[in-house]
């Protein structure tokens, strides 16, 4: 049961990353983004890395804050998820 639900949250966690780097890349390009025929593999891939940057700043922020607490972490997680749903 345990593993299961360690799995399920890397899997929420990596869609999180996904969405958060897709909407920087939709933030910073804006039209431009549909100029490129990329395939949607490579636009994940870049979502992802992008992502993981995005979010290691916060993390690294809320760490030298002190204000490192599952609340904000489920926050951060659902902020990210709303970014990539719109």
């Amino acid at each position: 049961m345990l593993f299961s639900l360690q799995i399920a949250l890397v899997i929420a966690y990596s869609f999180g990353l996904i969405c958060t780097g897709l909407g920087f890349l939709r933030l910073v390009l804006g039209r431009r983004l549909q100029d490129f025929a990329l395939p949607p593999l490579v636009l994940a891939a870049s979502g992802l890395l992008l992502g993981q940057g995005l979010f290691a700043m916060a993390w690294l922020g809320l760490g030298l804050a002190g204000w490192f607490s599952p609340r904000l972490v489920l926050i951060l997680l659902i902020a990210a998820l709303f970014i990539g749903g719109r």
